[in-house]
This record gives C-alpha cells, sequence and structure tokens, in this order.
C-alpha cells in the first residue's frame, strides 16, 4: 500500500518550525504495513489542494495529512481536501474526532477534519499535534487494509468471519476491569505491522490465531533443542509437547489477555510464513504504563535480522499508538545472541533480577535491559533501519 503523509504548517513550510508530526505520522503508516513517502511539508491553502491532485495522479493508495483543521482563519485544509474528494467518509471524521475526545483531549471535538475518496485514493485529514496523530493512527491503522481494498473494487469483508472484527470506532471503549482498577480498553489493538521492504522478505507481525496452534506446535517442537536454555518452565508453553491441545490453550490465554489490555501477542511472519512469535506481555496500566517484551524464533530463520525489526515496530507501536511509557526484556547472561539484539537498538542495561525465572528446570537470574518513550522520541524503527542500511552499504 503506497501513502503519502503530507504536513500543512505554514510555519514550517517556511523554515521557521521543526515539523514535529509529519514524521510520527510516516513512521506510523510504515508500522501500518505502508510504503511511505514524505512527509512533504506545504503550507495551508491552495498548496495542499495541489499537494493532494499531485498524489491522486500519481496513484497513492493513501494520503494521510497533518495540520491545518483547526478554526483558525488561515486552516483551511478541510476545504481544499473537499476540492479534491469525490465521495466523503464522514463516519471515519467522526471516529477520529471521537477517539482524541476519549483520550481526554476535549478540543478534539473541534477538528473540521474530513475524510474522503478520490479516485482510487484515501485522503484523511489528522489534526497537526503528535498525540493527535497517534491517536488518529490508532482508529486508522486497523480498518486501512479493507477501506483501501474497497476502494479499489474488493468484496465486502463478512461480519462473521476474523478479517472483519474490527475495532469499534471510539478506540478506547467502554470501561474494564485491569489489573489496577477500571482502565479504558487497550488502543490500537488487534493489529498487523509489516515492514515491507527492509530485509529480503517482508517482516510481520499479526495477532495470534487459534488456528496457528499447529503450525505452532510443529515449530516449537522441531526446535526444543535451540529454545530449551531459555524458555521458562511454565505449563502454558508446552515446549516439548506433541498434542495440539495445550497449544490451542495457550493461544486462547493469550487472546484473552489482549482482550483484557493485559498483553499484545504476535505472530512473527516472514515472506508471509509464521516463523517465531513476540509478545508485549504483563502490561500494567496506571501510573506505571509499561510491559514486558518476550519472543522468540526458528531457528532456521535465525541471524537475519527478523527480530531486531519485529521488535522495533513492536517498540513504536507500544509507544506511539497503544501509550505505553516503558518496556522491559529480561534475558538470561549466557543468551548473548538475544542481549545483542536489544543492546544494537538501544535497550539500557538495569542489571541482574536473581531467580527471576524458571528455566529449563531451575531459577535462573536475568539481565534486565529498558526502554522508555523518551529515549526514542522519532521511534526505534528510523534508528534501525538507518542501521540496517548503513551496513549494506559498508558506512556502519
Amino acid at each position: 500500500m503506497r501513502a503519502l503523509a503530507v504536513t500543512v504548517s505554514n510555519r514550517a513550510a517556511a523554515g521557521v518550525y521543526e515539523d514535529r508530526s509529519g514524521p510520527v505520522l510516516a513512521e506510523l503508516l510504515r508500522s501500518a504495513g505502508c510504503s511511505v513517502d514524505g512527509p512533504v511539508v506545504v503550507p495551508d491553502g491552495d498548496p495542499v489542494e495541489v499537494a493532494l491532485r499531485e498524489a491522486v495522479a500519481s496513484g497513492y493508495d493513501l494520503v494521510v495529512t497533518t495540520g491545518g483543521t483547526g478554526l483558525t482563519p488561515t486552516d483551511l485544509t478541510p476545504e481544499m481536501t473537499r476540492r479534491v474528494i469525490e465521495r466523503e467518509i464522514p463516519g471515519l471524521a467522526e471516529a477520529l474526532r471521537a477517539a482524541g475526545a476519549a483520550a481526554g483531549v476535549p478540543a478534539a471535538i473541534l477538528s473540521r477534519g474530513v475524510a474522503g475518496v478520490a479516485g482510487r485514493t484515501l485522503v484523511v485529514n489528522l489534526p497537526g499535534s503528535t498525540g493527535g496523530v497517534r491517536d488518529g493512527m490508532a482508529v486508522l491503522a486497523p480498518v486501512l487494509g479493507h477501506a483501501v481494498s474497497q476502494i479499489h473494487g474488493g468484496d465486502h469483508v463478512r461480519a462473521d468471519s476474523d478479517a472483519g472484527r474490527l475495532p469499534g470506532p471510539h478506540v478506547v471503549s467502554a470501561p474494564i476491569q485491569g489489573n489496577d482498577g477500571i482502565v479504558g480498553r487497550m488502543r490500537g489493538w488487534p493489529v498487523t505491522l509489516t515492514e515491507p521492504h527492509l530485509l529480503g522478505a517482508p517482516v510481520g507481525l499479526r495477532p495470534v490465531r487459534v488456528s496457528d496452534a499447529r503450525t505452532w506446535r510443529e515449530i516449537r517442537v522441531r526446535n526444543a533443542p535451540w529454545l530449551r536454555p531459555w524458555e521458562p518452565t511454565n505449563p502454558e508453553t508446552p515446549l516439548y509437547r506433541s498434542s495440539l491441545g495445550p497449544y490451542i490453550a495457550m493461544v486462547r490465554a493469550m487472546r484473552r489477555e489482549a482482550r483484557q489490555g493485559q498483553a499484545a501477542p504476535w505472530v512473527v511472519t516472514y515472506g508471509g510464513e509464521f516463523v517465531g512469535q513476540l509478545t508485549v506481555g504483563s502490561i500494567t496500566w496506571g501510573s506505571a504504563r509499561s510491559g514486558q517484551v518476550g519472543y522468540w524464533i526458528d531457528e532456521a530463520y535465525a541471524g537475519r535480522g527478523i527480530i531486531p525489526t519485529v521488535l522495533a515496530m513492536a517498540v513504536d507501536h507500544c509507544f506511539g499508538v497503544i501509550g505505553l511509557h516503558r518496556l522491559e526484556a529480561s534475558i538470561r547472561p549466557e543468551n548473548h545472541a538475544s542481549r545483542r539484539v536489544v543492546e544494537k537498538l538501544g535497550f539500557r542495561e538495569e542489571g541482574i533480577r536473581v531467580r527471576q525465572l524458571h528455566i529449563n528446570g531451575a531459577w535462573r537470574d536475568h539481565v534486565c535491559y529498558a526502554l522508555t518513550a523518551e529515549e526514542v522520541p522519532h521511534g526505534l524503527m528510523p534508528r534501525w533501519r538507518s542501521m540496517v542500511l548503513a551496513s549494506r552499504s559498508g558506512t556502519a
């Protein structure tokens, strides 16, 4: 899916103001599986119409603007957008406003942003703040694929299919009981994230499905010697069992925790194939807003940069969309390969946690690594992408 990010700002276009929301928008679009150009920075008014028409003529599937949707006399992006689009999508625009208000920004209802279709291009206006972009993308990302497919003539998704189970338009739904009291349902989940071009094949994260149990069992049993030294000894993680039942129960437990806002369990894919698993678990809300990252990969796919890529994607989604503030990874001191993954991504080593987890039949010490949102203000994927490209060019 080709996407263009457009920042609408008179001051940024004049060079007197740094564009902050555009880079955030571009990275969130990449996390949603788009091949992204931009951000292109234009002043408000007629230049917005010109940029949109050029994008439509260039065949972009999606154009998302940030800025120019407020009430000041120079905020003209909605008017310029209406000149270009042929059909409005009012439900999407209303969902974007509702998401901002539900996230604790009362002024979000004053946004005049619109969404619509121009030819075969979806055009969406988002607010000009980084928070508004994050709240908006939490609504937009889960429906992008379906919306673009419909615009291109695709069939409707059946209401009883897995693909049809899209999040409601308000992102934050009715309160549910969390592990620290009443909290809003976790926004930005379920979601599929894709990095299509960085490695030798597209790398992705998608929510675990019950239908994954059979493949999961085959991979884990085949990889038992590879995974045994690092895997928790836990009845819910049936590393060596050959029966299917425990895996089905494990997947259902993960999906239940995700519905409760306590975990984000993904399957790792490479070239569309199930090759591993990554979970952000033990999510705590309230004043902590933290989670624990765990991952594993099929030995046949190790060493290709897959795990650092999906970990960077997951970090950006957790910080930028879900709203977590701190992520930790606990790794055995002897697991040098896993330690290299988090170290090259910039996770800080915080010390030893003595006998933290039961691993391979005994209580084992773990090194705690951590990362907070302030340490990656522009996202982790740009850093990792630059490292990969520099390594290929020999400048690393």
